[in-house]
């Protein structure tokens, strides 16, 4: 009997100290956090303000967009005479086009007139006219060039052709010519740059995974002290039995 009453007395003291281990952490971390209003309410105005105009950016390009509707492939159908568009640091929407006129008589000018958040560029080249250079990058392969990557950078205007570095050099007059003949920017890119690429992604989901399991550690406590009263009581049950069984034997030897 005295051994049944130790053994619930350890349980009841496991438990016990699981429930202070894993009550002190969340009280201190709300203690120390001083609660969300005080975090954002020390927030300075001009990250509100930045983060108004973004959104309002993020508008004028969808209300722009919109209007295009979707090519058989499955992305906006560009004008003509558009180029482009990016968000830039002042979280201004910035359109790229390759006539203002044919802006200005376009539906598409009620969204960008005197919209304080939209700046209008004029470029050389159509998104259309730089897409259509991909064709010149499936040509290289007949010349001995392999075109490793290959998009259009609106920011440039230009079409990007990245090759190896061997290719840049070795064929460095065709690539010339080639740049002279059209708006394209031959890049040097490795295959490491791609492994590098991957290698950096891979790191940032391990971030973001020792951030989401940053409360495995209460996790495992929990566990174990689940564990350790699983044990208790498996023990105890055994003693238990053991001692019926004991006992049984016990007075079938004395009759």
């Amino acid at each position: 009997m005295n051994f049944v009453k130790h053994r619930i007395l350890v349980l009841l003291a496991v438990v016990f100290l699981c429930t202070v281990f894993l009550g002190e952490p969340v009280v201190s971390a709300q203690e120390e956090s001083g609660g969300a209003e005080s975090f954002f309410d020390e927030l300075p105005s001009e990250a509100y303000d930045l983060a108004a105009k973004q959104d309002a950016a993020l508008e004028a390009y969808d209300a722009i967009v919109s209007q295009f509707g979707m090519s058989p492939t499955g992305v906006p159908d560009y004008p003509d005479f558009w180029a482009g568009e990016y968000i830039d640091d002042d979280n201004r929407l910035v359109v790229l086009v390759t006539s203002l006129e044919a802006l200005q008589k376009s539906p598409y000018y009620a969204v960008i007139e005197n919209n304080p958040v939209v700046v209008v560029r004029e470029v050389a080249h159509s998104y259309k006219e730089l897409v259509e250079l991909r064709q010149v990058a499936a040509e290289l392969a007949e010349k001995g060039i392999i075109a490793v990557s290959s998009y259009v950078d609106v920011i440039r205007n230009r079409f990007i052709i990245g090759i190896s570095e061997a290719d840049l050099t070795r064929h460095a007059a065709t690539l010339e010519a080639l740049s002279q003949q059209y708006p394209i920017i031959f890049e040097a890119e490795q295959a490491g740059i791609a492994l590098a690429a991957t290698s950096t992604t891979g790191s940032l989901q391990a971030e973001e995974t020792s951030h989401t399991s940053k409360s495995s550690p209460i996790l495992l406590i929990v566990a174990g002290c689940l564990a350790v009263v699983a044990a208790g009581i498996f023990v105890y049950a055994r003693q238990k039995k053991a001692n019926t069984v004991y006992s049984s034997t016990s007075k079938g030897s004395i009759n």
